[in-house]
């Protein structure tokens, strides 16, 4: 675990974690693993952990969803929009 901080392009402050971890990857590939991703940072089997996505132009913000099935299925409904390099950001 890291400490990660996001800047936006005018130097502000968009998300500032103590301890997070970065995984990068092509978004084909990023949703396929994401049940596996998710089920590894989850500290309950249906509780899941804080996630944000970085797709180069947002930041998007997950955290506010608690079952691990809704994560996976409204982070792959970003995904699929998506065809490039992204960057999912977890905390337990």
């Amino acid at each position: 675990m890291q400490s990660i901080l996001i800047l936006d392009k005018f130097g502000r402050v968009r998300l500032s974690l103590d301890n997070g971890k970065l995984i990068h990857g092509f978004s084909t590939k990023m949703s396929a693993d994401l049940p596996s991703i998710i089920s590894k940072f989850s500290s309950n089997s249906d509780l899941s952990p804080n996630v944000q996505l970085v797709d180069g132009f947002q930041l998007l913000d997950f955290s506010s969803l608690n079952a691990n099935e809704q994560v996976i299925q409204a982070i792959r409904e970003q995904l699929d929009k998506i065809d490039s390099e992204v960057l999912l950001i977890v905390k337990q």
